[in-house]
């Protein structure tokens, strides 16, 4: 499994690493903001785009919005301090397909990694 986390935060990105490493044995690459995150995402094409809400320059819904205009399919998961409804409905219209809220366990991760994979074989 490819795995790319977009955050601003180098702490988030460096725990989000280990837990997918560690726990699931992905293989994981990064961005620091969304503008990079495209990019590597574009040309990494991952199975899974764990994505921040919050960040500088580009939000995570206008990411998500920008992938999925590129034609983007990886499997697209927010992860996010503040998951109320407002967000939730605007990154769902965007093509956001799943939500963590912060901080990620390797438990909750899990979880949303076996939605991924059903809808992935169904």
């Amino acid at each position: 499994m490819r795995v790319l986390i977009v955050d601003d935060s180098e702490l988030v990105r460096k725990h989000v690493r280990k837990l997918l490493q560690d726990s699931f044995g992905a293989e994981v690459d990064d961005a620091a903001n969304g503008q990079e995150g495209i990019r590597k995402a574009v040309l990494g094409q991952p199975d899974v785009i764990i994505v921040d809400q919050e960040m500088p320059g580009m939000m995570g819904v206008d990411f998500i919005k920008t992938y999925r205009n590129l034609k983007g399919r990886s499997w697209v998961i927010m992860h996010t301090s503040m998951a109320d409804k407002t967000t939730v409905l605007e990154a769902v219209r965007a093509g956001c397909n799943d939500f963590c809220v912060k901080p990620l366990t390797a438990q909750g991760l899990g979880a949303k990694l076996a939605t991924w994979s059903q809808k992935r074989v169904a």
